[in-house]
């Protein structure tokens, strides 16, 4: 079976995504079943068409790559990977190659949006997200689907010490209005010494603490304001408590009201509405329709009264706005920054793929939190189209993900 096509005719490319689609679901069909030829595509003998030919070739060496068509560089973290884009995009901007000919992809852009903006801002490198910035990157989104991060972690001290110092979050509404400084907050648990509920529980550990500092004001006459640590101590227990009442087996219309509940309670929707038309606004009506658009599917597969643990609402909620995104808003005369998914059809003479990390790219196979293989294909079978991928499927993704990447680059990836 070999389809051809042409990636920068993006109809051409919805075609033969169409016929791999089909090809997905017969089940004995293998990746090794499969040649792939991109129409036009140089018959060059060269690192990147090297990497294309033998993808599927189990192969531990790195024969492949014979010249510099193809660099590889490896870092230690996210940031330095940026970096070093960043550094190279520099010096072929000094040599005179034109922002357009210049692509900077990825699998998953969602968390790679803050650090690539960051960086080329110092490197003073122009931006241009194509689809605008997913859901995913932005500040309110993050904020709140940390609510999910913390209960998963026990309620992990550096973990709840970033929400509170959140903008997005009113620590008077949480006081019942008195005011603390969050710098207090965070030396007063600081002192507590709590790591986790793992460990200890908070509310044993503030206690375990006040009873230290109301020994040591009197033994040693130390100045301690045990206002500030009551202030300090009702604040945190309250905020656990707020986040402990989302904590618990429901179905998905419980998860939702809990939700809009917390948000409420923690200052974050009314910071948003104080700011209409917003980044944030924008952002947290698109969180709230996706809710709805998931909490509709569930309804049509009869699964809206199954029980749902805090992590698989929180795992639907984050698949579901991986592929939601703001309009773009920055100049399009840069250089663009994009998903592989969204970069079809184009194609750059200067290549920059990023993210190839075992569970980034190629992403970690782990089954849907809630719908079952057998249960997707029912409900595909139902609507006449695939608004769901079996496991098997998903795995299909990476490697054609993969070629349609180093498709895309005319002279170096």
């Amino acid at each position: 079976i070999i389809p051809i096509y042409s990636l920068e005719n993006p109809d051409a490319t919805k075609a033969a995504e169409d016929l791999l689609n089909f090809f997905e679901t017969m089940e004995n069909l293998s990746p090794e079943s499969i040649i792939f030829k991109p129409a036009n595509s140089s018959n060059e003998a060269n690192s990147i068409n090297a990497l294309i030919h033998n993808l599927f070739k189990i192969d531990k060496s790195n024969t492949h790559i014979t010249d510099d068509t193809v660099n590889l560089i490896a870092g230690p973290g996210r940031y330095i990977e940026i970096e070093a884009v960043g550094r190279e995009i520099r010096r072929l901007l000094k040599d005179g190659v034109n922002l357009s000919d210049i692509g900077v992809i990825f699998r998953d852009i969602a968390i790679y949006e803050e650090i690539v903006e960051d960086v080329f801002k110092r490197f003073n490198i122009p931006l241009y997200f194509r689809r605008g910035r997913n859901l995913l990157a932005l500040p309110v989104v993050k904020n709140i689907l940390s609510i999910y991060d913390i209960i998963e972690s026990n309620f992990e001290r550096e973990r709840v010490l970033k929400l509170l110092n959140s903008s997005y979050v009113e620590l008077s509404k949480i006081t019942g209005g008195n005011d603390i400084e969050f710098k207090e907050i965070e030396r007063i648990v600081s002192e507590v010494k709590v790591v986790d509920e793992d460990t200890e529980r908070w509310d044993k550990a503030f206690e375990r603490y006040l009873k230290s500092a109301g020994i040591k004001d009197k033994l040693d006459r130390a100045r301690v304001d045990i206002e500030t640590l009551h202030t300090a101590k009702n604040l945190i227990l309250n905020f656990i408590a707020i986040l402990k009442d989302v904590d618990k087996r429901q179905p998905f219309i419980g998860h939702r009201d809990n939700l809009y509940a917390t948000i409420e309670r923690l200052g974050i929707k009314k910071r948003c509405s104080l700011q209409q038309g917003t980044e944030d606004t924008l952002s947290l009506e698109i969180l709230m329709d996706t809710i709805l658009e998931i909490e509709k599917t569930l309804l049509i597969t009869g699964k809206d009264k199954s029980l749902l643990s805090t992590g698989e609402f929180s795992s639907l909620v984050t698949e579901a706005l991986s592929e939601k995104y703001l309009p773009a808003y920055k100049n399009k005369g840069g250089i663009k920054a994009l998903s592989i998914l969204d970069a079809r059809g184009l194609r750059f003479k200067y290549l920059f793929v990023c993210g190839l990390n075992d569970g980034e790219f190629p992403a970690s196979e782990t089954p849907h939190p809630f719908i079952r293989d057998a249960d997707k294909k029912i409900l595909n079978n139902a609507v006449g189209r695939r608004i769901f991928l079996t496991n098997r499927a998903e795995w299909w993704k990476e490697p054609l993900l993969f070629i349609l990447a180093l498709s895309m680059a005319e002279k170096k990836v």
